[in-house]
């Protein structure tokens, strides 16, 4: 009841102050700010994802009155204020967007993901990519709408097309960065059939659609780990359910020692990683499992220090990586306490197992190394250029391990993960932008393909890129000519440039230039690293002016579609 009368009809006790009430302490100048406050009170809430009532709280507004009484009167005092100046915000940073997608020294690329949530409300969120006028490679979220409908091509390219039409980028768009779905390209397609029919340029919508590395590398990893045997490994009943289950009556103890016993099959079957997964889930299902692992005191153990076994899980292979190598520190302890354990006679680990898994582990380093490259945003690594030479190093790694001839599960994994990265390595035949990456790079050129790939390889190669680079300059002022344009007369009495220089038309096109020019040439490791792909092309445009353009265009393209998969993981 006090609660009531405080806050609807502003009576208080005898003596009691309310907070938000003016005072002599409040009338003091106060050097807060009140739109700063307003703003970074909605930052916080945006940020740490709070409820818009938050600041109804009379404890927030203790705490804010107790740092300064008088910014009391400059917060919200409702949540629907604060989701209007959410809106107000995002209106203005809107329309700051527009201002820096319209003056990108590159086209826009987008990367797109779907997300349902537990109440089957479907939505989209959309990450724009590009270099900006300071030559830098950016990328921000333009959009988070919600899909009404199926999640066909169709229906999904309205939302894009909506976007796009908001930020007036319809015939800038370049690149399209996603995962392996189907319903992506339709969506791509349509989405080229809408801005065409509005009159917009259009593109083609085979070659601008690129796949995400890290969902390759995610496909082929799971292929190598559990063969063709994932879906149906998580389909089942996990051993902790069947422990739920039978605590709630649902099943009986042999019902749940059944259930628990199909489960281990399965995954034994997959050998080697298979069996270490219920090895695992063995010793940390249960207390006395897991103390009982940690405290095996034999001699040969005590230099080694006791950890519990990491677990896998379903949706990332890090995690199994991890639980490897956990199992791989402490090899002498989980064959000891498996020896122990009669529970899981049928999963002890052989030597050849053990062999297995080292061997998995080396295999899985690329991929590991790879994906932490990946994650340099605005780098030479997080950009397009990583993606054809990663995979020719990853199908290399996969070739000799399929040399080594073994009649095991694990030859099974290693074949089929083959299979599904060399499907995927083919479709970058579709866009040449990865091989405009790669020669555009100073340091490789056609060097690399000269090193790595077949001479019919590299004869299309350079097939592609000159057509390429061609439809570049069917787009500049002196779309006829493939030469540089001379320089432009002055009112000078004599043409000193023509003496010193001499002609100032050059008689090679751009690509020819540059390929004789000499590779550049990085002595360490770190100089490499640290190579500024965008920079080395700013320096280098008046040399190499239409190049220039499709560096700039193609480095802001980015290795994965992570952006927008972030905003919905947290």
């Amino acid at each position: 009841m006090g609660n009531h009368l405080k806050k609807i009809h502003q009576v208080y006790e005898e003596g009691e102050i309310p907070t938000d009430q003016t005072t002599i302490e409040t009338c003091t100048k106060s050097t807060i700010k009140p739109e700063v406050l307003r703003k970074l009170i909605v930052e916080w809430i945006i940020d740490r994802r709070h409820a818009f009532n938050e600041i109804e709280a009379e404890s927030f507004r203790k705490l804010i009155g107790y740092i300064d009484k008088a910014a009391l009167s400059f917060i919200p005092r409702s949540g629907n204020t604060v989701r209007a100046d959410i809106l107000k915000y995002f209106a203005g940073c809107k329309s700051i967007m527009r201002e820096s997608l319209a003056t990108a020294r590159s086209q826009i690329h987008l990367s797109l993901d779907l997300w349902t949530t537990p109440n089957h409300h479907h939505f989209m969120a959309i990450t724009a990519h590009w270099t900006t006028s300071e030559y830098i490679a950016e990328s921000t979220l333009l959009a988070i709408r919600e899909v009404p409908g199926e999640h066909t091509g169709e229906n999904l390219s309205i939302t894009v097309f909506e976007v796009a039409k908001e930020y007036d980028i319809g015939d800038r768009l370049g690149y399209f960065m996603m995962d392996g779905a189907t319903n992506n390209d339709t969506t791509i397609e349509w989405l080229d059939k809408r801005i065409r029919e509005e009159g917009g340029i259009g593109f083609n919508p085979k070659e601008r659609r690129l796949r995400c590395f890290g969902h390759i590398q995610n496909r082929v990893v799971r292929k190598l780990l559990f063969a063709d045997k994932a879906k149906e490994l998580e389909r089942g009943m996990k051993e902790e359910e069947a422990e739920n289950e039978a605590a709630k009556g649902s099943i009986n103890e042999k019902e749940k020692v059944d259930w628990m016993e199909i489960e281990s099959a399965k995954w034994r079957a997959l050998g080697a990683v298979g069996k270490l997964h219920n090895i695992v889930k063995w010793v940390r299902l249960k207390p006395r499992r897991r103390s009982a692992f940690l405290d095996l005191h034999l001699v040969e153990f005590q230099k080694v220090d006791a950890f519990m076994l990491r677990s896998d899980n379903d949706t990332r292979w890090n995690s199994t990586r991890n639980m490897i190598q956990s199992a791989l520190d402490q090899k002498e302890r989980v064959a000891v306490f498996c020896a122990m354990e009669a529970g899981l006679a049928k999963d002890a680990l052989t030597e050849q197992d053990w062999a297995d898994l080292r061997e998995i582990m080396e295999l899985l380093e690329p991929f590991h190394y790879l994906t932490l490259l990946e994650e340099n945003r605005g780098t030479q690594f997080g950009s397009i250029g990583l993606i054809l030479w990663g995979m020719d190093l990853l199908l290399e790694k996969l070739e000799n391990a399929r040399k080594k001839s073994r009649n095991t599960p694990f030859q099974s994994a290693v074949d089929s993960a083959w299979a599904v990265l060399k499907k995927y390595y083919e479709y970058t035949d579709e866009s040449v932008i990865h091989v405009a990456a790669t020669v555009l790079d100073p340091r490789m050129k056609y060097s690399y393909f000269d090193r790595r790939w077949k001479k019919d390889w590299i004869k299309k190669a350079k097939e592609t890129m000159i057509e390429f680079v061609a439809r570049y300059r069917e787009d500049e002022d002196n779309p006829t000519s493939t030469s540089i344009p001379p320089l432009a007369k002055s009112n000078r009495p004599i043409d000193i440039d023509s003496w010193r220089f001499g002609s100032t038309a050059k008689k090679e096109d751009e690509l020819t230039r540059y390929l004789k020019a000499p590779l550049l040439f990085l002595g360490t490791p770190e100089a490499n690293d640290g190579f500024d792909l965008l920079e080395w092309w700013k320096g280098n445009a008046k040399e190499y002016p239409t190049l220039a353009r499709i560096a700039f265009d193609i480095f802001s393209v980015p290795a994965m579609s992570v952006e927008p998969e972030r905003v919905f993981s947290g």
